[in-house]
């Protein structure tokens, strides 16, 4: 976290309600998300898988599932832009520019058959002519500016010729060429071994410092985020449970299913754990909007109104933030 976040935001999110629709069936995914992310910063979003998070990083930046009407309400801004105004053609003619995204597996959105170099520089490209000579020598400067040995050699190979961990350099190198004001980075190490994994967390600090830019960082190992963000968006089944600071959150978390995540996470000090805690119980169907607490039928502390009543907002300290109504009642007792 060595970059300096300015009071400029790189990402503006209001209440924002997404649902898929296809035929007769409505899938409710995201409900009420609000989100800001200032350049400089690195905000992490974490989560058990169905939680909304890839969903919520797709929504941000444009791409939207085959095969479903999508329902948006809300607001989206991406350095002032605003994207659910915004055509199809502005959102392609904006991407790379404004937002840019790393992908959990870098062959997605890699095209097998094309050299790296022509890839990397796709995005530029694209928006104005370049030279065919300076668009190869912009793309090895990429290669070389996140680590890849030897770019010159390498920007003329082929994707499936590159390693795990070095592919996902080709994606990161490819992300940044048009400098854009928002990163998003969704699961970019879940492929990877633990020392890669630390390289390419290394290097998108690295990439943040030098350019500004704001950094989403999604996962669902809140363990991972130790260190490499400023704070920390916890989210279950669309929504935000908790929101802070990241080395509050995993120090001193509020919300239930928060402590339930970093119980489930490996110990390397004391007592040998034969079997790490989990969380009882599944995600809420999705086929209806969900009333009350979305965690209520899997938390250990829930309460009646727990399964009827949302819980508001609940500000625990300078920046942290559950929706939780034992949190709630503890705010309350300790007046």
């Amino acid at each position: 976290m060595t970059a300096t976040a300015s009071e400029t935001l790189a990402l503006e999110v209001r209440d924002l309600e997404v649902n898929f629709v296809s035929g007769e069936t409505v899938t409710y995914v995201l409900e009420g998300v609000s989100l800001d992310v200032r350049q400089g910063e690195a905000v992490g979003i974490v989560g058990e898988s169905g939680s909304g998070k890839s969903v919520f990083a797709r929504t941000i930046l444009g791409i939207r599932p085959r095969g479903s009407v999508v329902d948006i309400h809300g607001s989206i801004r991406v350095a002032g832009a605003d994207q659910l105004a915004a055509t199809d053609a502005e959102i392609r003619s904006r991407a790379g520019d404004l937002a840019s995204m790393i992908y959990q597996d870098p062959m997605s959105s890699l095209n097998p058959t094309v050299r790296v170099w022509r890839q990397i520089v796709e995005a530029i490209t694209n928006r104005r002519r370049v030279r065919r000579d300076d668009a190869r020598a912009q793309a090895v400067e990429l290669l070389r500016s996140v680590g890849v040995p030897d770019p010159e050699a390498r920007a003329m190979a082929y994707p499936g010729e590159f390693s795990g961990g070095m592919l996902q350099r080709v994606g990161i190198a490819a992300a940044i060429a048009s400098h854009p004001d928002l990163l998003l980075a969704d699961e970019p190490t879940t492929a990877l071994d633990v020392t890669v994994q630390r390289r390419v967390l290394d290097l998108l600090d690295d990439v943040r410092a030098a350019s500004g830019m704001g950094l989403v960082l999604v996962t669902h190992d809140l363990g991972l985020l130790a260190d490499r963000t400023d704070r920390t968006v916890v989210m279950y089944a669309g929504r935000i449970m908790e929101t802070g600071p990241t080395g509050i959150v995993a120090s001193t978390p509020a919300h239930p299913y928060t402590r339930g995540l970093l119980a489930a996470i490996p110990r390397l000090s004391g007592p040998i754990q034969r079997e790490l805690p989990a969380i009882g119980g599944s995600l809420p169907p999705l086929s209806a909007p969900r009333a009350g607490c979305p965690f209520a039928a899997r938390c250990p502390v829930v309460q009646e109104r727990c399964f009827t009543e949302r819980p508001p907002a609940v500000t625990v300290a300078d920046g942290h933030t559950a929706h939780c109504w034992a949190v709630a009642d503890d705010q309350e007792a300790s007046r």
